[in-house]
């Protein structure tokens, strides 16, 4: 007897693998996702804009990067002593607008490179309510007034119109990309109940639609329907009740794994979670035998992946090893 309902996801071939380059937009449901892949030192970039929680930010912040847009002092706002970009995490801002627009203008430069030769796109909607700040869709609001801001729910349809453009002009410049898109597991409070769900059924409509128009360019993970359907009880959430827990963020990741990557790919990604693990060890005495032979494992486990995939990059690990084994 199933006491629960399973969410099947399919097995998607080709997946990914450790010659895959990978970029990632969108909630902080994809920072968590692309932190697991990074440390599995999967080839990959993370939200250059920073975490985006709407369609229509995201959208834009990949035409700008398509562009290769260059910002200018005149692109800033200057709030509470410090100059914001509307469009970028709040990690961007500085006193300094020349430090602000070299940090932006870098990251831009790097994820345009990055795109072009990017194998998937993998793209995590969080809401379907934008901002709009003097008639432009933001992706922050860095804490100016909220009646600087024009709040709405943006239609379906209109995200549609919208992503046939974008993903038309993507394809356009990168022919191999494939895209993952997914619907955030993480709830909106803010909106209320009621709003949350009326964001993510908003959502939903508009992710089938583009579904149906791009059937072999698109893939659907179903992180939002793991979480409430397999997952569907307040132990799997952190304690802010919003968020996922760390071990429904785990299942999440194994069924995501399991859906785009064979088992030659996990097998070397088990082995890299390990030499993380490893890597994250605090010993109790640093110049113990015991230390230094654990630290000898760990350079056999790297060696030993790196004789079969020698592109991979352990340079951080190496480095820390022979740091520990000189005090």
């Amino acid at each position: 007897m199933d006491f629960y309902t399973t969410v099947k996801c399919g097995k998607q071939d080709p997946g990914i693998t450790y010659d895959s380059r990978l970029m990632l937009l969108g909630s902080c449901f994809t920072d968590n996702i692309g932190d697991r892949l990074r440390r599995a030192k999967f080839n990959v970039m993370v939200n250059p804009h920073g975490i985006l929680y709407n369609p229509l930010s995201m959208s834009k912040a990949l035409s700008e990067v398509m562009e290769c847009r260059q910002y200018e002092t005149g692109d800033l706002v200057f709030h509470g002593g410090l100059y914001h970009s509307m469009m970028h995490h709040g990690s961007f801002s500085d006193e300094r607008p020349d430090v602000v627009l070299s940090d932006i203008n870098r990251r831009i430069a790097a994820a345009h490179s990055w795109l072009k030769e990017a194998d998937w796109l993998v793209m995590t909607f969080g809401t379907s309510y934008i901002y709009k700040y003097g008639g432009e869709v933001v992706s922050n609001c860095h804490k100016l007034p909220e009646k600087a801001f024009e709040r709405s729910l943006c239609p379906h349809e209109t995200m549609f119109e919208d992503y046939m453009k974008l993903l038309d002009a993507l394809f356009h410049i990168n022919a191999k990309l494939k895209v993952i898109v997914t619907v955030s597991p993480i709830r909106h409070l803010r909106d209320g109940m009621h709003g949350n769900a009326v964001s993510k059924a908003n959502l939903m409509m508009f992710v089938d639609s583009l579904m149906q128009a791009w059937p072999d360019r698109l893939c659907y993970f179903p992180s939002y329907e793991i979480m409430l359907d397999e997952l569907r009880d307040y132990r799997f959430y952190a304690s802010d009740m919003v968020h996922p827990s760390d071990v429904a963020i785990d299942y999440i990741w194994e069924k995501f794994t399991g859906m785009f990557m064979d088992k030659g790919t996990m097998s070397v990604m088990e082995k890299c979670e390990a030499i993380d693990r490893m890597r994250g060890h605090r010993p109790i005495n640093q110049g113990s035998a015991a230390h230094q032979s654990f630290l000898d494992k760990m350079k056999d486990e790297i060696l030993a992946v790196l004789s079969l995939h020698p592109s991979l990059d352990f340079s951080d690990e190496l480095s820390y090893i022979s740091m520990m084994k000189e005090h």
